[in-house]
C-alpha cells in the first residue's frame, strides 16, 4: 500500500505482535522468478502512475480482506490447504481488478491444473515479477518445477527459511531517520 501511495511503510512492533513462523510448514512454498521472460517486467512506478487510484484503493482493500483474514487464520492453524485457497482468492481479486498481467493469469492456470498445487499468485507490479506456489504437504514438487521450466520460470526458493530481517536498536528507533 505504501508503494501505491508513493510512501514508505514504517513497521512499529508492539507487545501484541504474534510470531506465526512456528505454526506453519513453510516448506510447502515455492517461488519462481519470471525475470527470464522478455517483456514481462512491469516498472512499478510506471504502472502506478498510469492507475486511476481514486476509487481503486478502497475497493481492492475491501475485496482482499477475506483472503487476507483466511490466510492469517490458516497460518495460525497450520492449515496449508486453506492457506492455498487464500492465496488463490488473493490472486483472483487482483486479476478481477485488472492488477494482473495476462501471462501471470496463464501461469496461474497452468499451475492450478496440477493436483500437487493448492494455491498460486503472482508478485510485484501487475503480479509480473514472480509466482508463489503453495504445494500440498509431501507432494512431489518435480511436476511443479517442470511446468515452471516449460513456462520460462526459474525456481528461486523451494521452501522458505526463517530470516531475521532488518532490526533496529532502541536508539535508532527513537532518533528516527
Amino acid at each position: 500500500m505504501a508503494q501505491l501511495c508513493g510512501g514508505v511503510a514504517l513497521y512499529t512492533p508492539s507487545s501484541s505482535c504474534v510470531d506465526v513462523w512456528p505454526f506453519f510448514d513453510w516448506s510447502t512454498v515455492l517461488v519462481f522468478s519470471a525475470t527470464e521472460q522478455s517483456g514481462r517486467k512491469v516498472a512499478t512506478h510506471e504502472h502506478l502512475k498510469n492507475q486511476d487510484l481514486t476509487d481503486k484503493i478502497g475497493a481492492v482493500s475491501t475485496d482482499l480482506k477475506k483472503a487476507l483474514n483466511l490466510g492469517i487464520a490458516s497460518i495460525k492453524k497450520g492449515d496449508v490447504k486453506n492457506f492455498g485457497e487464500a492465496v488463490n482468492i488473493y490472486g483472483d481479486v487482483l486479476r478481477s481488478h485488472r492488477l494482473e498481467i495476462q501471462r501471470t493469469s496463464e501461469d496461474r492456470r497452468a499451475f492450478s491444473e496440477l493436483s500437487e498445487v493448492l494455491g498460486v499468485k503472482g508478485t510485484g507490479a501487475m503480479q509480473s515479477d514472480a509466482l508463489v506456489v503453495i504445494a500440498k504437504p509431501g507432494a512431489d514438487k518435480t511436476k511443479i518445477i517442470t511446468v515452471a521450466k516449460q513456462r520460462g520460470l526459474r525456481l528461486v526458493a523451494d521452501g522458505i527459511a526463517q530470516e531475521p530481517g532488518l532490526r533496529m536498536t532502541k536508539d535508532e528507533r527513537t532518533h528516527g531517520f
